[in-house]
């Protein structure tokens, strides 16, 4: 394990990840596997995948604000695919030279089977995809990042100084 709160707790990065996204307001599935139309070997697996809507509350009283780094407010629905690293930032082969992307769209359903090529496309070549009222976005979770990274890339640091915001005992 990690420690990525820097002697406070230890969280190992995936925990850290999840929490962060959490707190969000973001519907969580983790170590989502991505299988194949045969077999039972995974394609590859997302880390995260991560879900949000527009309207949400956490609470009612003295509601927590959310990091608008996380989600688009012109979009009904938000949902990153996330990769955490420990480490050095970076996506996985797997997401680029497969068919894990268009696997993980089919699995998350934002779109009609004709457009999820296009979509994840998009996706490996920006980082992000639009689809009506959702928003994509393939987001990496790590120490730093690599300095041709092109997508959204959320330090441990940037998360812990966000959590610790929204829960002041931490």
């Amino acid at each position: 394990m990690v420690n990525v709160m820097k002697g406070r707790f230890s969280l190992s990065p995936e925990r850290l990840a999840y929490w962060y996204f959490r707190l969000n307001g973001f519907l969580l599935l983790e170590n989502f596997r991505l299988h194949p139309d045969r077999g039972s070997n995974a394609v590859s697996d997302v880390d995260l995948l991560a879900v949000r809507f527009l309207h949400r509350k956490e609470l009612f009283e003295d509601s927590m604000e959310d990091d608008p780094r996380t989600y688009d407010e012109s979009a009904y629905v938000t949902a990153h695919l996330v990769e955490v690293k420990a480490g050095l930032g970076r996506l996985n082969q797997s997401w680029l030279c497969s068919d894990a992307i268009e696997r993980a769209l089919r699995a998350l359903g934002v779109c009609p089977e004709d457009v999820v090529p296009k979509l994840a496309e998009q996706l490996r070549e920006e980082g992000t995809a639009r689809r009506k009222n959702a928003f994509i976005q393939i987001t990496v979770v790590a120490n730093q990042c690599l300095d041709d990274l092109k997508y959204r890339f959320i330090s441990f640091d940037d998360m812990i100084e966000l959590l610790c915001c929204k829960v002041p005992s931490m």
